[in-house]
């Protein structure tokens, strides 16, 4: 008798240290919403993720998997047919570590994954609720095991109290936290899904001075809130549209005569239109390359040379590239661009000028066709699920005017200039980005500050 009183209490040890352990090298998962599930992944692939959580086996749909810890090593195939084997942890919003041997800890998302499967001990493969292995059905197929119920081959039904998610709850938008590195470059590159829309509002302010010391000088004032609308047309592919609203203040002062002269025009800007296509998904040593198809129209008005304008006055074409290349946290960016101005005439404006009306007339002076090249270079950073760091430096150089076929010396434009960005998700689809630029030539503006918000649906 004592003897089984002594087993029973190494077995009831072990039973408790068992236990332990299972809880220990549980795997898990996080949901879109922030929810977290813990227990055990049977498979993951592009379509669902197969959970067993107590006596459930949840299916859930791939998509609303934000991340994913695992317990025991792991076979990671990615769409590239590359192969990781690791134990597979939670890195930002929408990616996983691999912790390989070979290649110590390699970053992926979550979207470049094909599948993943658990490097189990024979031991530790089998269902406890059935007492059987995989091995005892080797003719099930992946479709097959993944309807089956924990206990049977009845068809699985949630367990009373369980937690799932809603296929159609977050069917809408990406992954914010798996996008936050990258969200400012929503201009430039493809985030939305098919069929996704984002609407964009949002508030500048441009300050520029010029002056010829002794003589005069002016300050340009520039407030601008750009209407913006971005949809996703099919997968990698997106569309944009935009038109600001802008008020141009002017002020010039003449250092001789002691006058000044005070200007103000008000009105809706160029309409400009886009497409993006991601020609070239990003690999572990290849970045996302996408391409841009863009243009305005002269929705402004008329240009005016030495008068105040709201647009080019003329229509526009661009073609650009942009790669991007993720080291999780950090996304690093470049890009070119080319754009061709078509021909315009300067014709005849109006400003105010205090309270009296001023008209110029140049109708007979046409410009003709212009080019600009355009470049950026920076990279991001990924603080958290919420909030994201950029830098870049932007510039571009415009030929010189010709005007009724004459060239204007001096003409040409070369901008430079660094922009900061801090973008913030204050709820689900819904961002807030704040900027500052400051110029660093003569052709840029002194400084321009943003404050820009979105929404996606």
């Amino acid at each position: 008798m004592p003897t089984t009183i002594i087993n029973l209490r190494v077995l009831s040890v072990i039973a408790l240290y068992c236990a332990a352990a299972q809880g220990a090298r549980a795997d898990d998962i996080t949901f879109l919403n922030g929810d977290r599930v813990t227990g055990k992944l049977i498979t993951f692939s592009k379509a669902t993720c197969e959970f067993q959580t107590g006596q459930a086996r949840l299916l859930i749909p791939s998509d609303n998997v934000r991340n994913l810890n695992t317990s025991v090593p792991t076979t990671v195939l990615l769409t590239s047919q590359e192969r990781l084997t690791g134990r597979a942890t939670s890195c930002a919003g929408g990616t996983i570590t691999v912790h390989s041997d070979a290649l110590g800890a390699v970053c992926v998302r979550l979207s470049d994954v094909l599948s993943v499967s658990r490097n189990e001990r024979p031991e530790e493969s089998g269902d406890s609720s059935s007492g059987k292995t995989a091995a005892t059905a080797p003719n099930l197929s992946n479709a097959e095991l993944a309807s089956t119920h924990a206990k049977g081959t009845r068809p699985q039904k949630p367990v009373s109290g369980e937690k799932t998610s809603n296929p159609e709850e977050h069917s809408s938008g990406e992954d914010a936290g798996d996008e936050m590195h990258k969200y400012f470059l929503r201009e430039s590159t493809v985030l939305l899904r098919p069929r996704q829309v984002e609407a964009e509002v949002g508030i500048q302010y441009s300050h520029d001075n010029a002056s010829v010391p002794g003589v005069f000088s002016v300050r340009s004032r520039r407030f601008t809130m750009p209407l913006g609308l971005r949809i996703g047309m099919f997968k990698d592919a997106e569309v944009s549209l935009g038109v600001p609203l802008v008020s141009e203040h002017e002020e010039t002062v003449d250092i001789l005569s002691g006058k000044s002269e005070r200007r103000h025009k008000a009105g809706i800007g160029d309409l400009a239109a886009s497409v993006r296509y991601v020609a070239l998904k990003e690999r572990r040593n290849w970045p996302d390359v996408i391409l841009s198809l863009s243009g305005t129209a002269p929705t402004g008005g008329a240009f005016s040379r030495g008068g105040l304008n709201l647009g080019l006055g003329t229509w526009s074409v661009s073609g650009g590239v942009q790669v991007v290349k993720s080291f999780d946290p950090i996304v690093i960016f470049g890009g070119m661009s080319y754009t061709y101005q078509l021909g315009r005439s300067l014709g005849s404006s109006t400003e105010n000028a205090g309270s009296e009306t001023s008209t110029r007339s140049q109708a007979s002076e046409r410009e003709a066709e212009r080019s600009n090249i355009g470049y950026n270079l920076g990279m991001g950073f990924s603080v958290n699920e919420n909030i994201s760091l950029s830098a870049q430096v932007v510039g571009g150089y415009q030929t010189s005017s010709v005007i009724n076929g004459a060239t204007i010396g001096g003409s040409s434009v070369e901008t430079l200039a660094t922009r900061l960005g801090l973008t913030f998700r204050v709820a689900k689809d819904q961002f807030v980005e704040a900027s500052v630029l400051w110029g660093l030539s003569e052709d840029a503006p002194d400084g321009v500050v943003g404050l820009n918000y979105s929404k996606r649906f």
